[in-house]
């Protein structure tokens, strides 16, 4: 067994930088403990009120973590993975900041194992907000940008604590009071936690590929998308794709212009990972049920059906405001109603300046 967990030579660079001073040095990845002859398998999944995540096994030794709860707009967590290999294992994503005691707890207790290094898809609240539970002692890497933008607008990821605790005080079961129990500690701990707390530790500077035990975890950045530092993260071996945020399974997608949204870039994205899958590849999406790779195809198509829309309402006239109250038929079932005006109004200021360019 590989016990090393380090990028390939062929790979991209992976670094380690001190945020506040900007300054980039080489690092490879530290190495895991494994022990040989252990399965994947081994990991007992919690189920029931044992647990506040709903912890699927996806393959072997891959596990994805959905909540159990519905809110959608005050607690709500975006799917995170698990990679359980040897003695160790990775996370990919992490919720929000008052979820991360409580995932770090749960992921641990799933895996049976250290969790050792972490990845983020990008930079949003919902999936890097959980960051302070793993950066004193686990290696959390993100694309440079994620790690900025996480840097400067650390206090996004702990707006509305007060609002976040009570929600998950409301929650019934045990596994609830748990979770509630870790928020409340994250809040009285905050005033001396430092904001490096939530930043990553190190940068995937480009495309890579890492090997943890018997996975294989590859990287990719296509362009801005969702945001302007997406990753999506591939296991060959596992055949599982993890899209982060650029994909909404039956959710409407947050459409984020802030973070450089655009859904030329997106559909590129989308295009790309449509590629690497195969009929049997397994996609975990940013929210919403994992499913084939059928839900990348809705993607693309929800996306070209508002570019479709915008086109048609821009060409007849239709001012802007009147257009991000309108709603599209075939998305009418779709959660997160209130991100379908946003993703309308970004999509008509991109195709506007797409038309207005020579």
């Amino acid at each position: 067994m590989n016990t090393q967990c380090t990028p390939r030579q062929t790979g991209g660079l992976f670094s380690r930088r001190s945020l506040l001073r900007a300054a980039a040095l080489s690092l490879p990845l530290a190495p895991l403990v494994a022990a040989a002859g252990r399965s994947h398998a081994r990991a007992a999944v919690p189920t029931g009120d044992e647990t506040f995540y709903k912890w699927d096994r996806i393959a072997d030794g891959v596990f994805a973590a959905t909540t159990r709860y519905a809110d959608e707009n005050n607690v709500v967590g975006g799917n995170c993975v698990l990679l359980v290999h040897g003695d160790g294992c990775v996370l990919i994503d992490t919720m929000q900041a008052v979820l991360g005691g409580s995932l770090r707890r749960e992921a641990s207790l799933t895996a049976g194992a250290a969790i050792t290094h972490v990845f983020n898809s990008h930079h949003h609240f919902d999936h890097a907000g959980g960051n302070h539970a793993f950066t004193a002692d686990c290696t959390v890497a993100a694309h440079p940008r994620c790690a900025q933008r996480l840097a400067r607008d650390f206090r996004n990821l702990i707006a509305q604590i007060d609002a976040r605790v009570e929600t998950l005080s409301q929650m019934e079961g045990e596994a609830a009071a748990k979770a509630t129990a870790d928020a409340r500690a994250f809040k009285e701990g905050l005033a001396s936690m430092k904001p490096t707390a939530f930043t990553p530790t190190s940068l995937i500077e480009k495309d890579t590929t890492f090997t943890f035990g018997t996975h294989e975890l590859r990287t990719e950045h296509v362009g801005a998308g969702h945001t302007d530092n997406d990753i999506f993260y591939f296991l060959p071996r596992s055949n599982v794709l993890v899209t982060g945020d650029l994909v909404f399974n039956r959710w409407h997608p947050f459409f984020d212009a802030s973070a450089n949204a655009t859904s030329a870039g997106w559909l590129n994205s989308l295009r790309r990972m449509r590629a690497v899958c195969n009929n049997d590849t397994v996609v975990i999406p940013g929210h919403g049920a994992p499913g084939t790779p059928a839900i990348i195809d809705d993607q693309i198509a929800y996306f070209e059906r508002l570019r479709s829309a915008a086109a048609e309402a821009i060409a007849a006239g239709t001012p802007r405001e009147a257009f991000v109250k309108t709603r599209i038929a075939e998305h009418a079932d779709f959660r997160l109603a209130m991100a379908a005006g946003l993703a309308l109004g970004g999509v008509y200021d991109e195709i506007r300046k797409e038309k207005a360019e020579p």
